[in-house]
């Protein structure tokens, strides 16, 4: 999977750094990466609302996610996380790897992506390639107007 993903990132000639690491399982392991790579930390969680619609969250790492109001905000039923299965199925990425470079496996557009606003304000971004032993640096609006361009990813902005 992360070959795919580097190969993807090559070929739509988006810079971007690689760091290969010990595997990260919270937040707080991510802290040494971010220093190294001089990024912001962000987290992205894969969420389901009751009618099976996904949503990958996009959210500063530092913040903490109200599941409630963001159900609100985006006139959703409640939201829970995905499950193991649903990540590998939609994402092919298993938990604790998930990042919007996934989408790449999703190629009936099932996930819908959601990005804070603070996010928006980033130079740069740390993100997973299918596993989480490497760490991907690339500039936020590669992401967005490269990546999602791309791949035909559409997105909306929330306030987490």
């Amino acid at each position: 999977m992360s070959n795919r993903i580097l190969d993807t990132l090559t070929s739509l000639n988006i810079h971007y750094d690689v760091l290969e690491h010990e595997p990260l399982l919270t937040m707080q392991d991510g802290l040494e990466i971010e220093k190294k790579l001089h990024i912001e930390p962000c987290k992205n969680l894969l969420l389901v609302n009751r009618q099976q619609e996904f949503f990958l969250l996009m959210v500063a790492g530092d913040k903490r996610v109200k599941v409630n109001n963001l159900a609100k905000e985006i006139n959703s039923s409640h939201l829970s996380f995905a499950s193991d299965t649903d990540l590998k199925r939609l994402l092919d990425v298993t938990t604790g790897a998930v990042s919007p470079l996934d989408l790449v496996s999703d190629t009936e557009h099932k996930v819908k992506v959601l990005i804070d606003n603070e996010l928006l304000s980033y130079e740069f971004i740390g993100c997973h390639p299918g596993v989480n032993t490497m760490t991907v640096k690339l500039k936020v609006q590669d992401l967005i107007k490269v990546f999602f361009t791309a791949l035909k990813v559409t997105y909306a902005t929330v306030s987490c």
